[in-house]
């Protein structure tokens, strides 16, 4: 989960991880998950301030080993 820096767009922030040597990333990483067996579900708790955020999956593609991100697999959300 990134939490896009005040100024920066979400996806300023995902395009940055596409080209990372590409400047400075517009998004600070707030937590996330890893390692959810397939069929099962995971939760993340926590307290966010106000502000965009997005959600990546970074989990590699079968096909092509890129992240899944790559192909949609991300989501933005706003905490008011």
């Amino acid at each position: 989960m990134l939490e896009v820096a005040p100024g920066r767009s979400p996806a300023e922030a995902i395009a940055w991880f596409n080209d990372p040597a590409n400047g400075h990333s517009a998004a600070r990483v707030r937590g996330g998950l890893v390692g959810i067996p397939r069929g099962t579900h995971g939760f993340l708790h926590g307290r966010l301030s106000p502000g965009e955020y997005v959600l990546l999956c970074f989990v590699p593609d079968e096909r092509d080993n890129k992240p899944h991100f790559m192909h949609g697999m991300q989501t933005e959300f706003t905490v008011q």
